[in-house]
């Protein structure tokens, strides 16, 4: 079987066109068609024909694309220096087409050298690390500072935070400037917690703010053209508008009476017309305007779809027709007072936002810094402006001939502007008659999913248009190559994206007009499968939540719960069962598994929860704020308490964390009752074993605090005792606590360069921080992976799993900056406008702009959806889960789009896990038996004597005969969350403090005598219990241990208990036997009967359940429970026909016994795994 990612000797006919440098080229490349490859092998015959490594720009989207690739190349060129010329040779004629010479071959071996050796090495590298380099060496003409630094994230963040403060107070100190009168309106128009969040989004985004007021010149001709596109007055007053309303009436208030009157006359919904006329009539001044604008309007300031009634009108058109034209007038002036508001809105904001980005501008460049928008944006100044550009671009074209820009998709206009700069004076300046020149670009509209960073499709387009008009121009060779085959999806996972996308409304977005979106397989016969599981509903609570439970926990009945319970328990079925990975011919493993999800939220939690309860290796989350990770927050407290440790909850905290590890009961004990402090309790204490390791570590930190930098002082934490510290978190909250601990004391080096270090001053200055870290998952480390689809572009894997697939983007955008596009000019920068109030409340200009940004999402979620499809190799699942009181997907959504187009071709199938229908589409899968002995001679197989391999070799061996499934008597007629765990919270609670570890403890007690003394005569039986308590409850006094003995004989009494608990009974007892289900599969069922009791006519049997709480009815029994028994009987049946089988549950908690009805047990019997029929066998243990 060809390996995913396996590829032929050579490349495809069009990936050799475009690897071609004889000609600039343009190629579509559809997921999976090779284009790194592509890349790489252009780059090598650029290399091949003399280009000089310095004079090669190749531009990738992301510093691990550009290592990528350069790792590529340079492990080829390696692999030249090194090879016998006859391997040498073959990889050339594979690589150019042509069989190279000695000569050649030569100037090949010493490439590798050249490409270290060359200064300023081969330009593999993103676009902002280009500009940055460029820009270093022209800082003057770029008007930067000369040896600036990129700030980090934490640093921009403190900048931006200080230049906020910086315009605030300035503002409050000015009250009649231009400045404060902005902030008085945004103050006015958000809460206390919007109006920072407001500032923080729009300075966020200050880079449309700027290419807006750089277009326009300036932000005032800006605001200008906004007040053009809004159809409002740069000086008007939105209040005087407001105030005039009723000025220009074309109803007047000596009218409203008569009106009033013939409205009073009709039905029921004109006298409600009437009355609001005339509470507008006996309304005071101020309060008239509201009260008339509701006799035309409803509270959202829509227009009523009816005034008079129809009866009423024909009798009286003159009013009616008055109403109607008022009602007009008033909505054209509603919707010019709402532009107006909108714009004063916007144009207070973006006063304010302008002089915060100035501020932040000027305090990174009294720093000697840069942001990342500031690379780009200086760099494209410097590359287009007329005084410095024609030198920049001498002395650029002077050392790059050849420009490959990767992801071409994902590059934003301000970056296609400076590559097309670049590529202007390669394509038509004097460069290009002297030399060879060419521009690559590679990328897909279909993968383009990153708008939230200026990504735009049509760029993309418009960019393959002008890179042809311009070749065509200089009379350059020029090509536009499709990449169809796919490399790394099977015939199933293409064919089903092919018919998901073949709708013209499914296409929308991904490819222009009729173009169809089609694919071809690279391994044309290889198994696959596309699996479309029911989604998740919603249910029925089972109990109201309890009154104590925690608001924030995890309703694990959602349907978002269940769907991750069910994923989790899926892949443990697939794992324990060794199921195939057809296409690999080997069983699943972990890291073949990839979930994909489109936005983080509570749902990855627990489904990573869900695979740990399982001990299935996962990868955790492919992002993490570091801040906000557990372990950091423990290293975080030990800090706090090494500051002040009679801070009793920061030490509490810290007891109980890993880096301690005191237990609940240690620390209830250690706290309860004390005098003082925590910390003076804790001293006291130091001389009992269990605390003097944790009083001996929090000293250690306390002598450390006040001498050691940050960076020592956890890093001893972590290190000391052999790395005890970081084990015992990384133990206790997986591998990637690990990498937020790496950030946090690379934070702590950071912090320490930007003046005197303190410990406090650290912790405060973390608290200040939101650091976020993308691990690492495109190695495969043999852990399942959960990602967003936006973090796996690039990546691949055997099994993909969407389960967030059921809803759609909002169905409208809030904001709070809406574009709103010029029609002018349509590829201009688009103006701003502070998206605010309802929808129905806003301007036609907004409006419309606001569908536009929709119909973007929902073309963007589109795309999203072939990129997360197309990141399986081989099988693909398909799940969701229902919001609200959803009955179906919603329409549009992935799940909708999926099941609609392989409806027609998906057959029934049977879930790996339950049984349970699901829809399957396969392709490629393996012959059966038959299929393989009926083949024919002449197909390929050598005739009898002709010294071939005897037919046995060659045909498939006779499929084993089923084996028998095993089956733990907890998981009969269990779903796999009962059999999981206690159902419905009858487990052992999570009581706090000592009467959890004291009722622990008394139900071992009670178990251990129910075991011990029905052995023994009656009159035995009080003090032998006395005796064994003694040693079973030595932390009970002298009365509670008689109580318990007291219940447990009493219990022994119960006249129906009397055979179950007789001397003749027998404890833990040994059960296996087999089931036989009506498919005719056996199960295998082992298990322990904790009391059996043989009579002559029936057989007793007792399951000991130690449930905190106990239930008071059969029927409120967990059915995992009531399957047990149902086992047992179905086995005890076989060993002892004619004789009824009485099954009991006994709860130690109570004690107390309850007898379970025999047709609860038929239930549970015949919803056994695959209904359990008659032919059973079993035997009891010796």
């Amino acid at each position: 079987m060809t390996a995913s990612g396996a590829r032929r000797s050579g490349p495809t006919p069009d990936q050799a066109a475009a690897a071609d440098p004889a000609a600039s080229a343009w190629v579509n490349a559809s997921a999976g068609s090779g284009k790194t490859f592509v890349l790489a092998r252009r780059v090598l015959r650029l290399l091949r024909q003399g280009v000089a490594p310095g004079r090669i720009l190749c531009l990738t989207f992301t510093r691990a694309a550009a290592a990528e690739m350069a790792k590529r190349v340079f492990l080829e060129l390696g692999r030249w220096a090194t090879l016998p010329d006859g391997e040498l040779t073959r990889l050339l004629e594979d690589l150019e087409g042509e069989t190279p010479d000695a000569a050649s071959l030569a100037r090949a071996r010493r490439l590798f050298a050249e490409a270290l050796e060359t200064p300023g090495g081969l330009k593999i590298q993103t676009i902002h690390a280009f500009a940055e380099r460029v820009l270093h060496r022209f800082p003057f003409e770029a008007n930067v500072p000369a040896h600036f630094d990129v700030l980090d994230d934490a640093t921009a963040t403190e900048l931006r935070a200080k230049a906020q403060g910086e315009i605030l107070v300035l503002a409050d100190s000015s009250p009649d400037s231009p400045l404060a009168r902005a902030l008085d309106i945004v103050a006015a128009r958000t809460g206390d917690g919007g109006f920072f969040a407001l500032l923080a989004t729009v300075i966020a985004q200050r880079g449309q703010l700027e290419r807006w007021t750089g277009e326009r010149g300036g932000l005032e001709p800006a605001l200008a053209h906004l007040a053009y596109l809004l159809g409002a007055d740069e000086a008007g007053d939105a209040a005087a508008m407001r105030a005039g309303l009723l000025d220009a009436t074309l109803f007047p208030a000596a009218e409203w009476p008569p009106a009033i009157e013939i409205l009073n006359s009709g039905s029921a919904q004109d006298q409600n017309l009437g009355a609001a006329l005339a509470g507008a009539l006996a309304a005071a001044a101020e309060a008239r305007r509201a009260a008339f604008l509701s006799v035309f309007f409803t509270q959202k300031e829509k227009p009523r779809a009816r005034l008079m009634t129809k009866t009423l009108t024909a009798a009286n058109p003159a009013l009616a027709d008055i109403l109607a034209a008022e009602q007009n007038r008033l909505a054209a002036a509603i919707s010019a007072i709402q532009a107006q508001e909108s714009f004063e809105a916007s144009a207070a904001l973006f006063r304010l936002a302008h002089g915060i980005v100035a501020r932040y501008g000027e305090l990174k460049r009294a720093a000697g810094m840069l942001d990342y928008e500031d690379l780009i944006g200086a760099m494209l100044a410097l590359v287009t402006r007329r005084e410095d550009a024609q030198w920049v671009l001498y002395k650029l074209d002077g050392g790059i001939d050849h420009i490959l820009v990767d992801e071409a998709q994902d590059t934003s206009p301000a970056q296609w502007a400076i590559i097309a700069a670049l590529a202007e004076e390669a394509l038509s300046g004097s460069g290009a008659r002297e030399v060879a020149r060419t521009i690559f670009a590679v990328g897909d509209g279909k993968q383009s999913i990153y708008s939230f960073q200026g990504a735009d499709p049509e760029k993309f387009d418009d960019m393959r248009k002008f890179f042809a008009r311009r070749s065509e121009a200089a009379a350059l060779a020029w090509r536009q190559v499709p990449l169809t085959v796919s490399f790394r999806s099977g015939p199933a996972v293409l064919e089903a994206v092919d018919r998901v996308f073949a709708p013209p409304q499914a296409r929308a977005g991904l490819a222009a007009g009729e173009t169809p979106i089609s694919h071809t397989p690279h391994r044309a016969d290889a198994p696959g499968l596309v699996e479309i599981w029911p989604p998740e509903e919603v249910v029925e609570r089972s109990k109201p939540d309890h009154w104590a439970a925690p608001l924030d926990r995890i309703d694990m009945e959602s349907p978002r719960a269940r769907l991750a319970q069910r994923i989790a328990a899926t892949i443990n079925c697939w794992l324990a069962k060794g199921k195939m990975l057809q296409a690999r011919g080997r069983v699943i493993r972990p890291g073949d598994i990839l979930i994909l999800v489109r936005r983080r939220n509570e749902f990855v939690d627990v489904l990573i929860s869900c695979l740990r309860g399982l001990d299935i290796p996962v990868a955790g989350a492919d992002r993490l704020v570091v801040q906000d990770h557990i372990a950091v927050m423990d290293l975080m407290t030990a800090g706090d308490v090494a500051l002040l440790p009679e801070d009793d909850l920061s030490l509490a905290t810290l007891l109980k964390s890993p880096l301690v590890g005191l237990g609940e009961e240690d620390l209830l004990e250690l706290a309860a009752g004390r005098k003082g402090s925590l910390w003076a309790e804790l001293r006291t204490r130091r001389g009992e074993a269990r605390f003097a390791r944790a009083h001996e570590r929090i000293g250690a930190l306390l002598a450390r605090a006040d001498f050691a930098r940050p960076f020592d002082f956890f890093a001893a934490l972590l290190t000391g005792e052999g790395q005890r510290g970081r084990r015992a978190l990384t133990s206790r909250l997986g591998p990637e606590a690990g990498d937020a601990i790496d950030e946090f004391l690379a934070l702590a080096l950071r912090y320490e360069q930007l003046g005197a270090p303190s410990l406090q001053g650290f912790l405060s200055w973390m608290r200040g921080q939101s650091r976020e870290i993308k691990r690492n998952m495109d190695q495969d480390a043999g852990e399942i992976r959960i990602m967003t689809v936006h973090g796996a572009k690039g990546l691949e894997a055997p099994i993909v799993i969407l389960p967030d697939t059921c809803d759609v983007p909002g169905g409208r955008y809030d904001g709070p900056l809406l574009p709103v596009p010029d029609p002018a000019r349509p590829h201009g920068a688009p103006a701003l406008v502070w998206l605010r109030g309802d929808r129905e409340t806003q301007p036609a200009a907004i409006l419309g702009a606001r569908e536009a940004v929709q119909a973007a999402a929902m073309a963007e979620y589109r795309r999203l959806l072939y990129v997360a499809m197309t990141r399986a190799e081989d099988c693909l699942y398909v799940c969701g889960a229902l919001g609200g009181k959803s009955t179906k997907a919603a329409e549009g959504s992935w799940y909708e789009m999926i099941e609609n187009a392989l409806r027609p071709v998906v057959a029934g199938a049977a879930h790996d896990l339950d049984g349970a229908k699901v829809a399957r589409f396969e392709r490629g899968a393996a012959k059966d038996e038959q299929d393989v002995i009926t083949a024919a001679p002449g197909a390929g197989a050598p005739p009898p004597g002709s010294g071939g391999l005897p037919g046995w070799a060659t045909a498939a061996a006779p499929p084993p005969p089923p084996r028998a499934a095993r089956i733990a008597p907890s998981r009969f007629a269990a779903s796999e969350d009962e059999a999981g765990g206690r159902a419905d919270g009858q487990g052992a609670g999570s009581g706090a403090g000592g009467g959890r570890a004291q009722a622990l403890a008394r139900g071992t007690a009670i178990h251990r005598l129910l075991e011990l003394l029905p052995g023994l005569a009656p009159g035995e039986r009080e003090g032998a219990a006395a005796r064994a308590l003694g040693a079973l409850a030595p932390g009970f006094s002298e009365t509670g241990r008689g109580e318990i003995a007291a219940e447990v004989l009493a219990l022994f009494a119960r006249p129906e208990l009397q055979e179950l608990f007789s001397p003749a009974s027998r404890a833990e007892v040994p059960l296996a036997g087999r089931i036989a289900s009506e498919g005719g599969r056996e199960m295998i069922v082992s298990g322990q009967i904790d009391r059996l009791a043989i009579g002559p006519d029936s057989v007793l049997i007792a399951d000991y359940k130690s449930d905190r709480l106990v239930p008071q009815r059969a029927q409120e029994i967990a059915p995992a429970y009531i399957g047990q028994l149902a086992a047992y009987r179905l086995l005890l049946e076989k060993l002892f026909p004619g004789k009824a089988i009485r099954a009991f549950i006994v709860w130690t908690a109570a004690p107390s016994a309850m007898e379970i009805p025999a047709a609860m047990l038929d239930r549970a019997a015949a919803a056994g795994p695959g209904n359990a029929s008659g032919g059973h066998s079993a035997a009891i243990a010796p």
